[in-house]
């Protein structure tokens, strides 16, 4: 008889540090917390597509279409392992998929002449998926007694779609097993389904690679870049979207920060991915400084990990490097108004100071208010959201227990 399987979907076939966490965390909690679930089921993963990003510390993934083919066992999970999917296009993550700019560019160009819907006709049948929203998962799909669930989801963009859209992705989320979501506005969209508020799932890294476990995944020269900061750094990030025609702007404001603490300035590549191009946006600073500053391109998510649970400071677009500084109680902040996944969360979970985001000319000034916040206060938050954390994961594996049918009841 075959073992039955938790299969953990989503984003993680393409080098964004945070999609790369969610079936990470997924894993390492069950080893921590549940570790007994391993002898009954095997852990699967799927994106998109299949892919192989171990090189930097991923999963490697079945394409989505290959769960919705096979015969999955019964008191089986399919688990939407977290991030901004309610609301997800399969357009944007084929534009995402995209293996270089050109082609990026070249798919973005084509949406514009042929229209959103209409790529999104050819990318269903290229991924060979059904819907336009691939991370909806409706349980009536598979057989009886597949349990389903939706792990600190993100839907704060899901009020601006069509409205016929919008009942597609609420019928199917009536139908799962177990909802969360992580934001305030999230829980708005979707209030009559009565999610649960939850921290998002990467909240408990520092719980699962304490520091001196990241210290044997990390490279050489992330250590040794680390160790000659004698007096400290700040980590920046940014992608190129945010941060067009205001390059000049924020470099004054770290070089003001640099100059005046003595502290180093790394530039820290997120999104790696096509449509993120961290390293594009960094390596344009990096040519306008007048100070040393340290860039690396080529960096796994523990390097990434560990530049920020080291750093003294960290500043991005990047949510999770923003969750990344909260799970070990780093002071940072928000860059950019405009990202409202980041803003909401932040505003949701984030101690008063530095729940928000500000704009890269505001950066000086909010540097040396967020400093003034109590480390004690920072590693308080870090543990409420922690147990919050826990207790979510908690919640939604009650689902594998026959006798509890509805999860988010319980």
């Amino acid at each position: 008889m075959s073992k039955k399987s938790i299969n953990i979907i989503g984003a993680f076939d393409r080098y964004n540090y945070g999609d790369l966490l969610f079936p990470i965390v997924v894993e390492k909690y069950i080893e921590k917390y549940k570790s007994d679930f391993l002898k009954e089921y095997d852990l699967k993963y799927y994106g998109l597509v299949e892919s192989d990003l171990s090189r930097v510390g991923g999963k490697k993934t079945k394409p989505l279409k290959d769960l919705y083919k096979k015969q999955i066992e019964e008191n089986s999970m399919i688990i939407v392992s977290g991030g901004e999917v309610l609301a997800a296009r399969i357009s944007s993550m084929d534009v995402d998929l995209s293996s270089s700019n050109i082609t990026m560019i070249t798919k973005k160009i084509i949406i514009k002449i042929i229209g959103r819907r209409n790529f999104e006709q050819i990318s269903m049948k290229k991924f060979l998926l059904k819907t336009r929203f691939p991370w909806i998962v409706n349980k009536r799909g598979f057989i009886e007694n597949v349990y389903v669930v939706y792990n600190s989801v993100g839907g704060s963009t899901l009020n601006k779609l069509r409205a016929d859209e919008v009942l597609f992705i609420k019928e199917a989320l009536a139908n799962s097993d177990y909802i969360s979501v992580r934001d305030e506005k999230s829980l708005e969209n979707i209030k009559e389904l009565k999610p649960s508020l939850a921290p998002d799932s990467a909240t408990i890294l520092s719980e699962i690679f304490p520091i001196e476990i990241l210290e044997t995944k990390i490279t050489q020269k992330v250590r040794e870049i680390v160790n000659s900061c004698n007096k400290g750094y700040i980590c920046i990030q940014t992608n190129f979207c945010s941060i067009r025609n205001k390059e000049e702007e924020l470099v004054q404001q770290i070089e003001k920060i640099a100059k005046e603490t003595e502290l180093k300035v790394v530039l820290l590549p997120i999104g790696i991915a096509a449509n993120h191009d961290d390293n594009i946006a960094l390596r344009k600073l990096k040519d306008i400084f007048k100070i040393d500053v340290i860039h690396i391109e080529d960096i796994n998510i523990y390097d990434i990990m560990y530049f920020i649970a080291k750093s003294n400071f960290f500043a991005g677009t990047s949510l999770h490097g923003s969750i990344t500084a909260m799970s070990y109680g780093i002071h940072h902040i928000g860059l950019n108004r405009d990202i409202p996944k980041l803003d909401n969360y932040l505003k949701t979970w984030d101690v008063e100071e530095q729940n928000h985001c500000i704009d890269f000319n505001e950066l000086y000034e909010a540097y040396n208010n967020i400093k003034k916040i109590p480390k004690e206060k920072l590693i308080e938050k870090r543990k409420e959201i922690i147990k919050l954390t826990i207790e979510n994961f908690n919640s939604l594996f009650m689902c594998l227990k026959e006798e509890k049918k509805d999860c988010n009841n319980e």
